[in-house]
């Protein structure tokens, strides 16, 4: 067995695991902080804090994985209340409602995603609950686009290290269909 220790800052050694990537190198969970409750994901035993969506207190867990460690998924606090969140290395975290509503141009209208409970080992299909347009407590499925592309606002290049598709990295090839979101 091996404790994974806490976040730096928090007033006592505080930290659950909820999920770990297929061959076990990646532990994604929530800790204590200086700033507050916050998720995690541990790697090569350095324990990273992810940080939190703005607004509200900082309050954030992560909850799943994708098999390769790259993804996460997990809910925040923010001034609306607990909403879904997707992390990656280069992008960190981002409100899953806003990815989804921006990049895969889902129509959520109504909808809040209060929290992404899980995520396939490929990462392309994340589950979770939220407040339907009616008002009630739904669980919800989205299947994200196969081969996903990030350009960079000033060159206008493919950024290689983030072009994954099921099987590594990608390049769009003419005639391909993608998605096409600029870095932040």
């Amino acid at each position: 067995m091996t404790g994974l220790g806490d976040l730096m800052g928090g007033s006592a050694v505080n930290s659950s695991a909820n999920a770990v990537s297929a061959d076990g190198s990646v532990i994604v969970g929530q800790s204590i902080s200086a700033s507050g409750v916050e998720a995690f994901r541990w790697r090569n035993g350095v324990m990273t804090g992810l940080g939190d969506l703005a607004g509200g207190l900082v309050e954030s867990s992560a909850n799943s994985t994708s098999a390769d460690g790259q993804i996460v998924v997990g809910k925040s606090r923010t001034a609306a209340g607990s909403e879904a969140f997707i992390w990656d290395p280069v992008q960190g975290m981002q409100n899953l409602k806003d990815v989804l509503t921006n990049t895969f141009n889902i129509d959520l209208t109504g909808w809040t995603l209060s929290e992404a409970t899980d995520i396939s080992s490929d990462g392309r299909h994340i589950v979770g609950w939220g407040i339907n347009p009616t008002g009630d407590k739904e669980a919800w499925h989205v299947v994200l686009a196969s081969n996903i592309f990030w350009a960079s606002p000033t060159s206008g290049l493919w950024d290689q290290a983030t072009n994954w598709g099921p099987t590594g990295p990608v390049t769009p090839a003419q005639g391909d269909i993608v998605t096409i979101a600029p870095n932040q």
